[in-house]
């Protein structure tokens, strides 16, 4: 395992983690697949409510960890992809929770390209805690859009600035922020059709 890259992960987890746990405003650039994995794994465990614009699941599938054993190892990416089952297994395990998804581009099938395995997923989606969308390919201005991830509840906010290389500004307590992702989901949730 890449000591180095998992001390990256883990270092940048404990200090959002403690921004948060202090209830303090925080702003933070980051810069690859590690943060952002970082602050998913953040919000999952601090949020009622989330929020995501992604290309296609974002951290939540498999080939997120394939990208980053190509940089990091085939061990750190095993060691964030067990962190973020955990995380997103507990999330769906509480019925007060929900995972609102608008993908960029569909997915063949919902259950199996989840890192999470096939029956947490039905699980998740008869129960509610997750719903999925695709934006309709008529809407030509999906594909120029950033990435990004919110709660309101938890006043997180995670704003990709490159979506390929997973590039991004985390933010917590910026109401403005906050309003202008609420805002942009809304009308992306208008342009897109549900899927599960």
């Amino acid at each position: 395992m890449s000591e180095r890259s998992t001390q990256i992960f883990d270092s940048f987890y404990e200090k959002i983690k403690d921004e948060y746990d202090n209830n303090n405003s925080s702003s933070e650039l980051n810069s690859d697949r590690l943060h952002n994995a970082a602050i998913m794994k953040l919000m999952l465990e601090s949020s009622n409510e989330i929020f995501m614009f992604c290309g296609c699941l974002s951290v939540f599938r498999p080939e997120f960890y394939e990208r980053i054993a190509e940089v990091h190892g085939a061990d750190t990416a095993e060691y964030i992809r067990i962190e973020m089952i955990k995380a997103l297994a507990e999330f769906f395990a509480d019925n007060n929770h929900r995972l609102n998804v608008i993908l960029e581009s569909g997915v063949n099938d919902l259950e199996s390209s989840m890192i999470v395995d096939e029956e947490t997923v039905r699980a998740a989606v008869s129960g509610g805690n997750l719903k999925s969308s695709a934006l309709n390919s008529s809407f030509l201005w999906g594909n120029s859009l950033s990435h990004f991830a919110y709660s309101k509840d938890s006043e997180m906010l995670r704003l990709e600035s490159n979506k390929i290389e997973h590039t991004g500004i985390y933010s917590r307590k910026n109401s403005e922020l906050l309003k202008e992702a609420s805002d942009t989901y809304a009308m992306l949730k208008s342009r897109s059709r549900a899927i599960a």
